[in-house]
């Protein structure tokens, strides 16, 4: 949320510097709040059984996806209690890939170590290891991310919870599985553009994948022994 008070401080700071403004200048500072501190605050000057209906009208509204569902809730509570604005108000949209890190994992470490330093593998192409993957991942889902307070604040912060959406934080705290993302190189995912390096995809890839395949094999056997 730091993010995001910073902008709303600057924009304050600009309306409280524009003498041509009409607003007054409670009305220029744009105040910062999460969800779950907007939901608190209409539950106050609102019924729970009201606001659970409205909640619900919205949440199973078809024609709107979850994170549609997710906007209209929250502005549905906005606009219950009007004298809270102007504010900002931040929360959580399905779908949620939490941020996960397996780097002191030592068969992770065993394994980029040897990744990095094997010749063989990549000769032409220099690795780098980077901690979180700048995109999402299914891998998220199976290693428990380490703030135990993670879920309680999703959780708490997502308006659409328990209504058609959930992560099973309980689930993923018992696989424990250590993660690694490797993948090949190429540019503009998702787009018309969307394209492979082959020498990258067909060539280095397949040498990555097996090289991390024998070193969980000799690390599993060396247990063994």
């Amino acid at each position: 949320m730091k993010t995001v008070r910073d902008g709303c401080d600057s924009c304050s700071a600009a309306l409280l510097n524009n003498e041509e403004s009409e607003l007054s200048d409670a009305h220029k500072q744009i105040k910062v709040m999460s969800y779950q501190e907007l939901e608190l605050y209409v539950r106050e000057k609102h019924s729970n059984e009201w606001i659970d209906a409205k909640i619900n009208q919205i949440s199973t509204h078809l024609t709107w996806d979850k994170r549609e569902q997710s906007i209209r809730i929250t502005e549905m509570l906005l606009n219950s209690c009007p004298e809270i604005g102007p504010v900002a108000v931040c929360f959580f949209a399905p779908p949620y890939y939490p941020a996960v890190n397996s780097s002191e994992d030592p068969l992770v470490k065993k394994i980029i170590s040897r990744l990095k330093n094997d010749a063989t593998v990549h000769p032409d192409r220099k690795l780098k290891h980077r901690h979180f993957f700048n995109g999402i991942s299914d891998l998220s889902y199976v290693v428990q991310a380490k703030s135990e307070d993670n879920a309680e604040f999703i959780s708490k912060n997502m308006p659409v919870w328990k209504r058609g959406y959930s992560i099973p934080f309980e689930d993923i705290s018992q696989l424990k599985a250590p993660v690694l993302n490797m993948g090949s190189f190429g540019k503009d995912p998702h787009l018309r553009s969307e394209r492979l390096h082959k020498q990258s995809a067909f060539i280095e890839t397949p040498k990555l994948i097996r090289t991390v395949i024998d070193e969980i094999i000799n690390s599993s056997k060396g247990d063994d022994d």
